[in-house]
């Protein structure tokens, strides 16, 4: 298994009995005494990882590290109890794990839920990379150009966001080519995309293109009906 398994248990015997299980699947394992040394490790960025965490544990419970953890990256959260029932497991879930082993523990069961978080953990590492380069592209754009950006993905012809900006169409075209060029694509298409990605709204409707659009669609209803 490629990656690291981060182990947290306040009790050490159990600890170092998942551990071992663990270096027995050939996997990688880091232990943590407390959910507080957990929240202030850093995680590996280059490689997919998993934690599993126990659920009674003095001062920070399991459920109150999956809080702490909620407001930061982290690799999948596979909760681990020796008394745990129906409603702790999906309180569990509701506040972000992934799954729930009861103690003791199974070698075939463990490597399981480690190789899913695994996989998990892999596809959400590469769509922060992604999202954190395409954020990167739009930090390269003017406040003017991303204002323009805003117009071109909502669907607007260079005329009307001339006119809805108040300056000239040529320049809008300037823009609009800078920015292609500065997102690094060949395509509106792709631009909007890359911009639903990384949350960015189009310009909302002004009355007057919103007037037009409803003209537009009741002549083409009229030419229909002809």
């Amino acid at each position: 298994m490629r990656g690291v398994v981060y182990v947290v248990d306040d009790d050490e015997s159990a600890r170092k009995a998942i551990m071992r299980l663990l270096r027995s699947l050939e996997g990688q394992a880091r232990g943590y005494e407390s959910g507080e040394q957990l929240v202030d490790t850093t995680f590996e960025v280059n490689e997919p990882g998993c934690i599993l965490l126990d659920l009674q544990m003095s001062g920070l419970n399991g459920l109150d590290v999956l809080d702490s953890l909620a407001e930061r990256d982290h690799p999948p959260v596979v909760m681990v109890s020796g008394r745990g029932d129906v409603s702790t497991c999906a309180n569990a879930m509701k506040r972000g794990a992934v799954d729930f082993l009861e103690k003791p523990v199974h070698a075939a069961q463990l490597r399981s839920v480690i190789v899913k978080a695994f996989v998990e953990d892999t596809a959400a590492q590469s769509a922060r990379r992604i999202t954190n380069m395409y954020n990167a592209r739009i930090a390269t754009l003017t406040p003017r150009q991303r204002v323009v950006l805003q117009y071109v993905i909502s669907g607007r012809l260079n005329k009307v966001t001339a006119k809805e900006l108040g300056i000239s169409e040529k320049t809008i075209k300037v823009h609009r080519a800078r920015i292609l060029q500065k997102m690094q694509v060949r395509s509106v298409a792709e631009l909007t995309r890359i911009s639903t990605i990384i949350g960015i709204r189009p310009a909302d409707p002004s009355p007057w293109f919103s007037l037009s659009m409803t003209n537009a669609r009741a002549l083409a209803l009229s030419e229909t009906a002809i």
